[in-house]
């Protein structure tokens, strides 16, 4: 709880343009970034009660563990590598700190996802949000090194993957998603194998 929002700290040096893509593309950080380390993943909004959710993914494309979700419930992995540094219920920002070396080896795909909190009411959705965006942010420089405006495609939707990095040979892979789900966080949960627990 609290009414402390996470901040989104980043900021451009002059000579230094953030990278913006469409859908489904991708840029190799390791190439572009070599020093990059950390880094802040922060999902802006304009209203609305939207979470955002961290999946840690082996090469099955599942968690090998519950705890591989890291959320609200969840807030930091028991590695450290990953923080999900706070909640802003009524509008503005949610930041995910992500230490990429610190990662464990069996880690092959970050996937962050936001979900949103439409209390039955079915007019609530990404649609009614507002300027939603999402930046990343060398933790150490504070530079903002992607900026994208999310596009508009999964407007009706209460559920969205928005990005993926991905582990590979050649470095880091930074990829926007912005795939809808039709579902809430329990259907991610089975998507990527987090066991949901009914009470």
């Amino acid at each position: 709880g609290g009414s402390r929002t996470a901040r989104c700290p980043g900021h451009r040096k002059e000579n230094f343009m953030a990278i913006s893509l469409e859908k489904n593309q991708g840029v190799n950080l390791t190439k572009v970034f070599p020093n990059l380390h950390s880094i802040q993943v922060c999902m802006e909004w304009g209203q609305n009660d939207l979470d955002v959710e961290t999946f840690l993914l082996e090469n099955t494309n599942k968690v090998s563990c519950d705890s591989d979700l890291v959320y609200y419930n969840n807030k930091v992995h028991s590695s450290g590598a990953v923080i999900h540094t706070g909640d802003a219920q009524h509008g503005g920002s949610e930041r995910v700190d992500v230490n990429l070396t610190m990662l464990p080896s069996h880690i092959t795909t970050v996937v962050i996802t936001s979900t949103i909190y439409t209390k039955e009411d079915k007019n609530i959705n990404f649609g009614s949000s507002g300027n939603a965006k999402i930046l990343v942010i060398d933790a150490e420089s504070k530079e903002t090194i992607i900026d994208c405006n999310l596009s508009e495609d999964f407007f009706t939707s209460s559920s969205v993957i928005i990005c993926r990095f991905e582990k590979t040979e050649n470095g880091w892979i930074f990829r926007r998603i912005e795939e809808s789900v039709d579902g809430d966080l329990a259907k991610l949960c089975n998507m990527f194998g987090v066991k949901v627990k009914h009470s």
